[in-house]
């Protein structure tokens, strides 16, 4: 009675994960550096295991902005789609995300976990149609990187989210 798979990307089929934590992190303590200058508030870095998996981990980038500042007390506009990865707003947050994911991509790369590859291929011998759902809006150069992008038929990605206005 099985059809099809459906997969997360992030800690299900690749390592991504990992470098999306650094890059929040990068991102989030230049802005609490700078938020820390200008009022005297302490400086509590982003922690890339439990601020991430509580606060931003599949969560569209917004709301993981916006529900991680809360956790420090800090509220910022949320600006518009074309801010500049500079302004302090939501979108500008999130724009300068993805400048240091891409670079971190870059530099460091994903893998395939473990068996993942295996089990596609498993599945797609069976017949089976695979697809991801992901919150990242680099889904598909991750699956590239990783290599498994022949493997899968359908992907859902922030921007099927945000157009499609699923959750």
């Amino acid at each position: 009675a099985v059809r099809a798979c459906l997969f997360d990307v992030e800690g299900v089929l690749t390592d991504s994960g990992r470098v999306h934590a650094l890059a929040w992190g990068e991102v989030f303590d230049e802005f609490l550096l700078r938020v820390g200058e200008r009022t005297n508030w302490p400086f509590i870095p982003f922690d890339r295991r439990s601020d991430y998996a509580a606060y931003v981990e599949g969560r569209p980038r917004l709301e993981g902005i916006h529900l991680f500042l809360a956790s420090r007390g800090v509220q910022i506009p949320e600006g518009r789609p074309a801010d500049p990865s500079v302004a302090g707003t939501a979108y500008g947050l999130a724009r300068r995300k993805g400048q240091v994911l891409e670079r971190r991509l870059n530099e460091r790369g994903v893998a395939a976990l473990p068996g993942s590859r295996r089990y596609l291929e498993a599945a797609r011998r069976a017949g089976l149609a695979r697809a991801v759902v992901s919150a990242s809006t680099n889904t598909s150069p991750i699956l590239e990187l990783a290599g498994l992008a022949p493997l899968i038929d359908e992907r859902i990605d922030a921007a099927a989210i945000r157009d499609e206005e699923l959750r």
